[in-house]
């Protein structure tokens, strides 16, 4: 009965969020609005017209979509730097609050309330940045939460194909989710497509695990040899391919591309890494009614391959 909630309460709010979407903000010119905002594609216009999946040319009902909340959501991490008690609040664990890393052993979890993680969300590259930078108190913890986040990869990565599932427990093994089999959740899916990224940009500015090199290359490996037509599927993490079409294919080219920082350094994949920055140099991005998501990652693979997304050291530093 519970799963069964869940689900409804779900469907209903995809409903009610496509019903808004489709609802026009009343005396406002929809096609006036969109011929302005196509004519200026390329500026913060067309950017968020992307981002609200084109509920903002329509002057939709819920054209921001969810910036509101990622917004307020950065706001409040702004917030408790600059006010102690909510600094206390996000540290402390009890009924006020949780911390969202596990103090015991310095991983991220899927949500504050959780007991598990979740692979893609294990950013080692910025948690060096904060043990640089951010309060001194805290960055002992930031340091073991890099050293913690990449032994955990080590664990969570098949160690043939080189996938991550989308959900872990703490010792790097898959979790089930939402009712949902071990089985069912040992996929490659699309959380997961950020992994091999996250591995390269690490690779890009720490490059302190040889690892990674390893790793990258051969998830590249298997999806060059398995995919030859990039036809991309669903695909457990020991590589069997789920007769059902990945959702965002281009995301998996793009950070399949990102994930060359890493794998290039590695002789025995070199090739592999060559042939998917050459696959997403020469794809499109995306259209249609997924596009957010792969284009997202298509931009930060870009800005990342060419060097451009690096580090902006203080100049005492």
């Amino acid at each position: 009965p519970e799963l069964r909630n869940k689900i409804l309460f779900t469907i209903l709010a995809l409903l009610i969020f496509r019903l808004g979407a489709a609802v026009p903000v009343p005396f406002i010119d929809t096609e006036m609005l969109q011929e302005t905002i196509a004519a200026r594609s390329g500026t913060i216009f067309g950017l968020l017209n992307t981002i609200s999946g084109s509920a903002f040319s329509q002057a939709s009902v819920f054209a921001l979509s969810i910036q509101p909340y990622i917004n307020s959501s950065i706001i409040i991490e702004l917030l408790c730097i600059a006010i102690p008690a909510l600094e206390r609040l996000a540290k402390e664990n009890g009924e006020e609050g949780r911390a969202m890393w596990d103090p015991d052993n310095c991983l991220i979890r899927f949500v504050p309330k959780a007991d598990h993680t979740d692979a893609s969300y294990h950013l080692p590259h910025f948690y060096e940045l904060f043990a640089l930078w951010a309060n001194e108190e805290d960055r002992p913890f930031w340091k073991k939460a890099a050293e913690a986040s990449r032994e955990y990869l080590h664990k969570a990565c098949h160690p043939v194909t080189g996938l991550a599932p989308e959900y872990g427990e703490f010792d790097g093994s898959p979790r089930g989710f939402m009712g949902h089999s071990i089985n069912s959740v040992s996929r490659y899916y699309s959380d997961a497509y950020r992994v091999p990224a996250n591995i390269g940009l690490d690779s890009l500015w720490f490059n302190v695990d040889p690892w990674q090199h390893e790793n990258n290359g051969k998830l590249q490996k298997f999806f060059c040899e398995t995919e030859p037509e990039h036809d991309y599927r669903v695909y457990m993490i020991d590589g069997t391919i789920v007769d059902e079409p990945a959702l965002h294919p281009v995301a998996i080219i793009a950070t399949n591309a990102e994930a060359s920082i890493a794998s290039s350094q590695a002789e025995a994949y070199s090739a592999y890494a060559r042939e998917c920055v050459d696959l997403f140099w020469n794809t499109p991005l995306r259209t249609g009614i997924r596009r957010y998501y792969d284009n997202c990652l298509y931009m930060f693979a870009m800005l990342a391959l060419s060097g451009h997304y690096r580090i902006w050291w203080p100049k005492e530093a």
